[in-house]
């Protein structure tokens, strides 16, 4: 791929066979335009459901030939939350923040590895939340950590993340 400026605007080309493609005559047609809405993208996808077209983010694409260059550490973002938008009106630019941000708006954002056996529910477990609250009770009281970590059948550096309150929150 090559990116050149041709009198102000970025013109893109792909290298297909003996002569490059401009990619624009080949996005257009793997994009769903209507007069209203969003464009999805119907061509190749992510795992993750964004576009792609010659290994790269579709929407990412659609900003560059309607508008230019992305300035570099910046991201292109939709004012819809849908991935597969390639809609130019649709996209914007931005910062990993606001991208963040634009998830948890959504709904689409997830913990990285959410793990729904914490706590007691865990099959590891050695405490209940009823021995961290007797734990920090103990503590308060003047107790040392290495005795109330004894008594439980932990280690000292657990029992000071109950105490910090960083475990078993």
């Amino acid at each position: 791929m090559s990116v050149h400026l041709d009198d102000g605007d970025v013109v893109l080309h792909l290298r297909r066979g003996p002569f490059p493609v401009p990619i624009g005559e080949r996005f257009w047609c793997k994009a769903a335009v209507r007069e209203q809405g969003c464009w999805d993208w119907k061509a190749g996808r992510y795992p993750n459901g964004y576009g792609k077209i010659s290994g790269r983010l579709a929407h990412r694409v659609a900003w560059e030939i309607t508008r230019g260059a992305i300035p570099p550490g910046w991201l292109v973002l939709h004012r819809c939350g849908r991935k597969e938008c390639v809609r130019p009106d649709h996209l914007y630019l931005g910062n990993k923040r606001q991208n963040l941000r634009d998830c948890k708006d959504a709904g689409q954002y997830r913990t990285p590895n959410p793990n729904p056996l914490r706590g007691e529910r865990h099959p590891g477990a050695k405490l209940t939340a009823r021995n961290a609250s007797e734990i920090r009770a103990f503590y308060a009281s003047g107790r040392s950590q290495s005795s109330i970590a004894a008594l439980y059948g932990v280690s000292q550096p657990t029992v000071s993340l109950i105490v910090r309150g960083l475990r078993w929150v």
